[in-house]
């Protein structure tokens, strides 16, 4: 039960974390770089795809983020499934940094 009830407050933390940049996305707020059309346009994209999914819905789409290592004669290669824009603002909003 007690694992449980860590599980659920994480849960709880993120679904607010996820409410609360729903309700900051897409608005203006003084700064030029972040005041341009593009940038509060591809706010509003993630804002209602945010809002048009649950919030399992949004984990499982970045369960589907995966590498993938191929071995062929010549040489390795390392294969990552697409991560959109979308993703890349997701991240970021929450503040985790991409390599």
């Amino acid at each position: 039960m007690f694992v449980q009830f860590v599980a659920l407050c994480y849960r709880e933390f993120f679904a607010e974390q996820v409410r609360t940049m729903i309700r900051e996305l897409g608005q203006p707020t003084g700064d030029l770089k972040h005041d341009l059309k593009k940038v509060l346009d591809d706010e509003k994209k993630l804002q209602t795809w945010l809002r048009n999914n649950s919030l399992r819905v949004i984990l499982e789409w970045f369960d589907t983020t995966e590498c993938t290592e191929v071995s062929v004669q010549l040489r390795k290669k390392r294969l990552r499934s697409e991560v959109t824009a979308r993703d890349r603002l997701f991240l970021s909003k929450l503040g985790i940094r991409q390599n």
